[in-house]
């Protein structure tokens, strides 16, 4: 099968795949607004457990140092993704030009760090997870 027979192909498909992709991404911008919410309560609730420093007032948490590299690191992903979101908002069946494909090859590899980075916070460091806890019931009148 020769590469041009291919490309004649599917090349009429082609701009329903750049919408698709367009309206996609708008979805991914979308969907980061409520999980950049529930992190920062997530990583305020982190804060107020027991402060930014380590008893000695100089050594960061280690659990708020990787809270707040996750959050930068999401921050610089949805940053992009707006970006390039933006731009390709006017384009012809919205394609990405070559600024953008490089952009998300930049921010692959950040994306998915970050995304080890939120891992450890759940299963190191248990945040995220108030599922489950009852409250202490009060022992007054229960003799």
């Amino acid at each position: 099968m020769k590469v041009p027979y291919l490309v004649n192909t599917f090349a009429y498909s082609m701009p329903d795949i750049g919408k698709a992709s367009y309206y996609l991404h708008v979805l991914g911008v979308l969907t980061t607004i409520p999980s950049a919410a529930t992190g920062a309560a997530q990583l305020r609730k982190i804060y107020s457990n027991g402060g930014l420093y380590e008893a000695d007032g100089q050594t960061m948490r280690k659990k708020m140092k990787i809270g707040l590299i996750h959050a930068a690191m999401n921050d610089m992903v949805l940053a992009a993704g707006v970006w390039t979101w933006w731009s390709r908002h006017n384009e012809n069946y919205a394609v990405p030009g070559a600024m953008n494909i490089f952009i998300s090859m930049l921010m692959l590899p950040a994306l998915l760090w970050s995304a080890n980075l939120g891992g450890t916070m759940v299963y190191n460091y248990g945040a995220g997870l108030n599922i489950g806890k009852v409250a202490k019931k009060s022992q007054k009148g229960m003799d």
